[in-house]
């Protein structure tokens, strides 16, 4: 959830991709929409404290990595794991 209560970014499989992760604006969940979706699964977002960067899990290179990407246009990602990454609670 962004930190004002409005929006929430989760991740959710399709029949045609692995996961992804959606932005869904709670005022208006019709109005739900892919913030990044690609072949590869992208999963366990969590937003940073002032909701400018989303750190994720994706196997985009093979195998799971962790990326931070600003939130929410989504472009500058970068990675930031270097040996393989997952998320832990």
């Amino acid at each position: 959830m962004t930190p004002d209560g409005k929006t929430l970014l989760l991740s959710t499989s399709t029949s045609e991709n692995q996961e992804d992760l959606w932005v869904v604006p709670l005022a208006k969940p019709k109005e739900a929409k892919p913030f990044l979706a690609t072949k590869f699964y992208e999963s366990d977002a969590t937003l940073s404290s002032d909701g400018r960067w989303v750190a994720y899990q994706s196997a985009e290179s093979g195998r799971a990595e962790i990326y931070v990407r600003d939130f929410p246009a989504g472009g500058n990602r970068f990675q930031v794991s270097t040996d393989g990454g997952v998320e832990r609670v």
